[in-house]
């Protein structure tokens, strides 16, 4: 039914690194990349999938492969990478507006607010910013970084 490319998968482990271990062998096989995330509600990795999948059939794969891991890890759930799931590893809000932020200013909603730009919560919560403010700064942490990496040579034959 759904297609997706970005998962999250939520385990528990004795020793974590096998779930990396495990994250980078996906990488070198055809994923795209991936993260791995620890918070209070436990240990999750996100797989950006090189292609789209159905999603019962990638969560049921990667299930299989994870549990035949050493250290018998176990794959809690697998789901797709939603906004809760951004706001809770403290991403932000992908889908945020100006229009989210200016509500939440508002209400004086401090929380979403850092929720939705975690990257300013600092400022929000010592009240080093204008509530005025928060729209324009929102824009500028969505803009396009100004410096751009230059061209690498990673591999080079002679």
């Amino acid at each position: 039914r759904h297609v997706v490319q970005t998962l999250v998968i939520k385990y528990t482990a004795a020793d974590p690194s096998v779930l990396t271990a495990w994250a980078v062998s996906q990488v070198v096989s055809s994923a795209g990349t991936y993260a791995m995330v620890a918070t209070v509600d436990g240990l999750y990795a996100v797989l950006v999938m090189a292609s789209a999948a159905r999603m019962e059939n990638a969560a049921a794969n990667i299930r299989n492969s994870i549990e035949k891991l050493p250290g018998n890890p176990q794959v809690e759930w697998v789901h797709p990478l939603t906004r809760r799931l951004q706001r809770l590893f403290g991403w932000g809000d992908v889908a945020s507006t100006p229009a989210n932020v200016v509500r939440a200013a508002k209400a004086g909603d401090a929380e979403e607010l850092t929720e939705l730009m975690p990257q300013a919560a600092r400022m929000i919560n010592n009240g080093e910013l204008e509530w005025t403010q928060l729209p324009a700064l929102h824009d500028a942490l969505r803009a396009t970084p100004a410096i751009k990496d230059c061209a690498h040579r990673f591999f080079q034959t002679t």
